[in-house]
């Protein structure tokens, strides 16, 4: 459903390769597309990691870390 979207001329993706990194990493991380898109953004910010409560997105996609 997604590559529908970015592929569609009446839907503008801000920051359309970063999503569509982080769609993929999800896909192949098999984790939630939202944290990988979190991880994503937070990484092109400049930050080192991501901490986060979701012990499956820590777990699975990288930049993420478990707040414990």
């Amino acid at each position: 459903a997604l590559a529908s979207l970015f592929e569609s001329a009446n839907v503008v993706v801000e920051r359309t390769e970063l999503i569509e990194q982080a769609v993929t990493t999800a896909r192949d991380m098999k984790a939630d597309i939202s944290d990988s898109i979190i991880a994503a953004l937070a990484a092109d910010a400049g930050a080192t990691e991501t901490v986060t409560f979701d012990k499956p997105a820590a777990k699975h996609i990288p930049g993420m870390e478990l707040l414990t």
